[in-house]
């Protein structure tokens, strides 16, 4: 992405990262002080240590939710790019709204570090004349079992 308009860490120092081991999904939430509504016309979820971040999802969290029901931000997998929206479409992020970073670390060997940053370029409102707003299904109930050839998962 060209020169963002803002950037947003996912903390404040970077979160270190054991050798080896099993990483739960992390969450970190940041408060970057918008008072009023932001139209994002792109953002790129942006990893600092490539070799252990699996993927990225940054989700908007508006300040009526104490969850991340507020759709999608950005996000980052390996090959991914930029999230950039035609001219006229833009994604809403209420004022008062946080930035949840759900991050998914596979440490590789070496303790390190990561501080990933979701960067964006805005628009004014009077330029949109589209919404974008992502949300996710979710069925954490099923796993499929180590080495399973085949799986079916079942309806509920």
């Amino acid at each position: 992405m060209p020169q963002p308009d803002h950037v947003i860490y996912m903390r404040d120092d970077p979160y270190t990262l054991a050798a080896e081991g099993t990483v739960e999904y992390q969450y970190f939430t940041v408060d970057p002080g918008w008072k009023e509504d932001k139209w994002i016309q792109a953002a790129e979820a942006r990893p600092d240590n490539r070799a252990v971040v699996h993927h990225i999802i940054a989700f908007i969290t508006p300040p009526s939710s104490g969850r991340a029901r507020g759709g999608l931000l950005a996000g980052y997998a390996p090959g991914g790019g930029v999230r950039v929206n035609p001219p006229g479409v833009a994604t809403l992020v209420p004022a008062g709204s946080k930035i949840t970073f759900q991050m998914h670390y596979t440490p590789n060997g070496t303790a390190t570090e990561d501080i990933t940053r979701v960067q964006m370029q805005f628009v004014e409102e009077s330029a949109v004349t589209h919404e974008v707003f992502t949300l996710s299904a979710v069925d954490q109930e099923f796993e499929i079992p180590p080495h399973a050839g085949d799986f079916t998962v079942p309806m509920h």
